[in-house]
């Protein structure tokens, strides 16, 4: 049977403490940039953590994870932009469609009146 585990994703507070354990620093010049970042990105605490093992260079490693954070954000507005050009034609369907029904009920009124 598969189960699925509701987790949250990674914020501020959980990077500090997965850079602090994995790369042993309380502080970079960096935090803030990532911090604003994963308040608009939703990544997983294990994707943050798998970034920051790429490089035991804290520099290489938080620009690395920059870089990742970047691409997820482009992907997530791409999809956002895709569902809502999805969602335009659809109710652009359904307008055309209940058109489409209107007239032809216009069109069966005339044929009984006559």
């Amino acid at each position: 049977m598969d189960m699925h585990i509701n987790m949250s994703y990674c914020k501020s507070s959980a990077f500090k403490q997965l850079v602090f354990n994995y790369l042993t620093i309380h502080h970079h010049e960096l935090f803030d940039q990532i911090g604003e970042l994963l308040e608009v990105v939703e990544v997983t605490p294990a994707d943050v953590a798998g970034e920051l093992l790429k490089s035991k260079n804290p520099t290489i490693s938080l620009r690395g994870l920059i870089e990742f954070l970047k691409i997820k954000l482009q992907k997530e507005e791409m999809l956002k932009s895709e569902n809502g050009v999805a969602e335009a034609e659809e109710t652009f369907k359904d307008e055309t469609k209940h058109e489409s029904i209107h007239d032809s009920s216009e069109d069966l009124s005339n044929i009984v009146d006559l």
